[in-house]
């Protein structure tokens, strides 16, 4: 056994001590050798992909990551919105790619206790509304806010943001399909970063003639146009909107008009109209 041991150890890791030998006259130890020659090599590859996937850290990874260098404020179907936007590097994309955000600001409770790093979660998504916080980076997309009652920016106007002080944190986790390992890549907006009444220039995928296929370009990500956006706080438009909504002009009633009927559904009306008679008509 001793000394099939060590042809087995010499053989597997090419160590030619010159004592030991397969012939022709046994043909079961040639048959061994290569059987152990072939798996050996497959066990070797699979320890070295485990310990370099254990050991590998991406960090490089996260640099192929990109967010537009301004937040924005704009409006989509009548509600206010903050945008931003994001885009991979890499042709191989990441997988379960996830979004979330925090806001940073002071906050007293109604006893007096001051909270100076209180973190408000806000929701961000890639739907028109803000939802659905999981996506895939095909090319670069726009994620939303939506700002209403339960955001914090809903009483934040244009001129706030010069007197504000605030951070919004964007973290995005993603899975490398290399080697299943976990990144984060993060990044922050101060007051000073968020651009009120503008929008993001949607030209970063465009459709080649010549080559029959879409490319996409990283280098219009942080294009914006002005908009229409007002320049007031979510809070301040919606009151104005429903103050505009509340004065409607009554119906006036013309004078000579019989007043109008009134029903409900287990009385009769309150009032009935006359009924005029034909000549020689009796009842």
């Amino acid at each position: 056994f001793t000394s099939s041991f060590l042809y087995s150890i010499e053989t597997q890791h090419t160590i030619g001590y010159g004592g030991r030998a397969t012939t022709t006259e046994c043909p079961l130890a040639i048959i061994v050798m290569s059987l152990q020659s072939i798996i050996g090599v497959f066990i070797e590859a699979c320890m070295t992909g485990i310990v370099f996937a254990k050991f590998t850290k991406p960090t490089h990874r996260a640099k192929t990551i990109l967010f537009s260098n301004n937040a924005l404020v704009t409006m989509r179907n009548g509600a206010f919105y903050l945008l931003c936007r994001i885009g991979d590097l890499q042709p191989t994309h990441l997988i379960e790619s996830h979004i979330s955000a925090y806001m940073v600001r002071k906050s007293v409770t109604e006893e007096g206790e001051e909270i100076p790093h209180h973190l408000f979660a806000i929701e961000f998504g890639t739907d028109l509304d803000g939802t659905q916080d999981f996506f895939q980076l095909f090319w670069p997309i726009v994620l939303s806010h939506r700002i209403d009652e339960a955001s914090p920016l809903w009483s934040v106007s244009p001129t706030d943001l010069i007197t504000e002080k605030f951070e919004i944190i964007l973290t995005m986790e993603g899975t490398t399909p290399e080697t299943g390992n976990n990144i984060q890549v993060r990044t922050s907006y101060l007051p000073s970063e968020i651009l009120w009444g503008y929008k993001f220039e949607h030209s970063c995928v465009h459709f080649n003639a010549d080559l029959g296929k879409y490319e996409v370009s990283f280098e219009t990500l942080n294009t914006i146009i002005k908009d229409n956006t007002p320049c007031m706080s979510p809070e301040s438009y919606e009151e104005q909107k429903k103050a505009e909504q509340g004065e409607v002009p009554a119906i006036s009633t013309p004078a000579n008009s019989s007043p109008a009927i009134q029903k409900t559904f287990c009385a009769k009306a309150r009032h009935k109209n006359k009924v005029h008679k034909l000549p020689g008509q009796t009842e």
